[in-house]
């Protein structure tokens, strides 16, 4: 039985140490148990990797102790509005106001929709029945449709089709916070993403019960081990012979088939800086979502703005896509909308405090005659290495990022 190391923060290693062990893996699971601000899960269409993750783990998004849907999504405050979610805008508007607001996709709904997502739900189907030689075999070849149909998605979507036209404002300021660089040219993961909270295919977790169910049942039954971070980096080298990896304890060595890492930026600048940023509840309206993404505002930078409602106050998670200081956004108010906190003097709402970055898991010892090997933004590779991009370090965890994690257990 092959071995894997997952390490990372919070519930997630384990959920994917409980999906390994269904994939026929050995796993330790070395985790980091913090109280970590949750992502908004952007996907969850039944078949699709993002719905068929928590299904094979046991924890449904179906489960109301667990997930919270979100509908409406999220409200863009660009030159036009949006509020994603939303089939349709509320009779009453005037003419002006009408045109203040984005139309939907409705006209290309039943043409474009299903060829983002269609690859998805074939390529999950063969991954859960996949068995021996010949079912590797039928999965490679599911692979290779499955990336030939992204690379005709993009060549249709390069040129963003005309009924695409006036949300490349929302699309560049959504990918920013999707964990891409402003460089990637590839469009279908923005594209796939806004389909999602144009449709309310959007959850939130309501982390409190999912890590006290999630660790019971990583505890309970289950052949991996569990072990808690002691704060000391994991040193971690290749074994050249038996290409492996190499995990030095205090103990001795232990040798593993593959290593996932869950805890990694991999570069490139694209992880935001964040704030929590409290506000009383009666000045936000109560039509829009608790989610707000505002694009770049002349010199303030593109922001995001996730909240809970806590009694009377709402809890905003403000995340940016610039290294700003806490200083800088004191000049919040005016880079939102007027409409978001209208009336409002400067004592009403906390100054932003800071989120620390999470120290460094993972001491991986390089090995000059490999490189990695950029598989998508999310996942690179190196040998019997995977380094997926720190999930509690992104606003929305996507279909695509779950797609990636499938990747790293498809062979046994």
């Amino acid at each position: 039985m092959p071995k894997v190391l997952i390490v990372g923060r919070g519930v997630l290693p384990l959920l994917v140490a409980i999906l390994a062990e269904k994939q026929g893996y050995e796993s330790v699971v070395v985790y980091e148990d913090l109280p970590l601000i949750p992502a908004a899960l952007v996907g969850g269409l039944p078949g699709l990797p993002l719905s068929s993750f928590f299904d094979a783990t046991g924890f449904p998004l179906e489960d109301p102790r667990f997930f919270h849907p979100l509908s409406p999504a999220i409200v863009f405050l660009g030159k036009k509005w949006q509020l994603a979610g939303m089939p349709e805008l509320r009779s009453g508007f005037s003419p002006m106001e009408r045109f203040r607001w984005m139309n939907g996709f409705s006209e290309i709904q039943e043409s474009l929709f299903p060829r983002i997502f269609g690859g998805m739900k074939n390529e999950m189907v063969r991954f859960f029945r996949r068995k021996g030689v010949s079912g590797r075999i039928e999965t490679w070849w599911n692979n290779y449709l499955f990336r030939r149909n992204d690379r005709l998605l993009q060549n249709v979507l390069s040129s963003l089709p005309a009924e695409l036209s006036e949300w490349k404002d929302f699309l560049d300021a959504l990918g920013l916070f999707l964990g891409l660089s402003p460089e990637e040219a590839n469009p279908v993961y923005r594209i796939r993403a806004l389909a999602c909270l144009l449709n309310a295919w959007t959850f939130y977790p309501e982390m409190d019960s999912l890590s006290r169910e999630v660790s019971k049942a990583a505890h309970k039954g289950l052949h991996f081990s569990v072990r808690s971070w002691n704060r000391t980096p994991l040193v971690v080298s290749q074994d050249r012979k038996r290409r492996g990896i190499v995990l030095e304890t205090e103990k001795g060595s232990e040798t593993f088939d593959r290593m996932l890492d869950l805890t990694n930026d991999l570069g490139g600048e694209r992880d935001p800086e964040r704030w929590i940023w409290t506000v009383p509840s009666a000045l936000v309206p109560d039509v829009w979502p608790l989610q707000c993404l505002v694009p770049s505002l002349k010199d303030q930078p593109a922001m995001l703005l996730q909240g809970r409602l806590r009694d009377d106050k709402i809890c905003f998670v403000v995340s940016s896509c610039k290294k700003e200081t806490a200083t800088s956004l004191q000049k919040m108010r005016q880079a939102l909308d007027s409409l978001l906190i209208s009336g409002a003097s400067g004592n009403e709402y906390s100054q932003p405090e800071p989120v620390s970055t999470p120290d460094s898991m993972v001491q991986l010892e390089e090995l000059k005659s490999h490189t990695w090997r950029k598989r998508s933004p999310y996942l690179h590779t190196r040998g019997p290495c995977y380094r997926l991009m720190d999930p509690t370090r992104l606003p929305f965890l996507t279909d695509d990022w779950v797609r990636q994690l499938f990747y790293t257990l498809m062979q046994r």
